[in-house]
């Protein structure tokens, strides 16, 4: 598919890769904006439906589940029972690097506990909801100045909008993915604490997957999250951001 050359992108746009754009006509201009509307309000509530549907389990194993088989795991197990993978912490089970998790669970059964309660649950459903990445994807919307948006250190406020096409090898089958995220600090009486919003599939930037890594499914608003980065501001968007990413992708 033909791409768009740097020359003819904004930098003050999404940057849409490796997909043709068709702008409407003036005389449609309201109803393409009512559908986009539409589709990003009906995604909203896909993702609300999803948070209450889980909602029972977040209960289920933070009064109960985890609080009775922590009580009876040794401190050197890293991993519950394998009736309770769903609640578990899914780094052991996806390969993904385990560092963070070994540390909690040094700390003792309290660390763990808020953790996969609250930190983190219901990580191995998530990771069972979510998909594999392959050689073949197409970020369709990615905007480079919410590239650092995030809650921790050398992270911004903002909000985040991407969308990918993935193509599985197998099947040859084309799925579409997208993630939406906002950081949004509580100002002055609050300021290390913010308002998330998190919808969809944890992608991330391009560059930053490997084909056969697991991504994870989300579906997140919460009021008081901790936040150590810092204010969005067009200044902190650097040359290097700018530059168009490249892209080994096909369909």
């Amino acid at each position: 598919m033909p791409k768009r050359r740097k020359s003819e992108l904004n930098q003050d746009e999404d940057v849409f890769i490796g997909t043709d754009i068709v702008l409407p006509d003036a005389e449609n201009i309201d109803e393409s904006m009512f559908r986009i509307i539409s589709d990003e309000t009906l995604f909203f509530f896909k993702g609300l439906i999803r948070f209450l549907s889980v909602l029972p389990l977040l209960l289920i194993g933070g009064l109960i589940v985890l609080p009775i088989a922590l009580f009876f795991i040794k401190k050197e197990q890293k991993t519950l029972p394998r009736l309770l993978w769903m609640f578990d912490n899914a780094d052991y089970q996806v390969g993904r690097d385990t560092s963070t998790f070994d540390e909690v669970c040094e700390k003792g059964k309290w660390a763990r506990y808020t953790w996969l309660a609250w930190r983190n649950p219901l990580n191995g459903l998530s990771y069972w909801q979510g998909f594999r990445w392959t050689d073949q994807v197409i970020f369709t919307r990615y905007d480079k100045k919410t590239k650092r948006v995030g809650n921790t250190t050398g992270r911004t406020s903002g909000y985040k909008r991407t969308d990918i096409l993935v193509t599985d090898p197998r099947t040859n089958q084309t799925t579409v993915y997208r993630e939406r995220w906002l950081i949004f600090p509580w100002p002055f009486f609050c300021p290390n604490k913010c308002i998330e919003y998190r919808n969809g599939h944890k992608i991330g930037n391009p560059g930053e997957n490997n084909p056969g890594d697991h991504i994870q499914e989300v579906a997140r608003i919460t009021c008081c999250r901790f936040f150590d980065g810092t204010l969005c501001r067009e200044e902190s968007v650097t040359e290097s951001d700018r530059e168009i990413p490249s892209f080994q992708n096909s369909l």
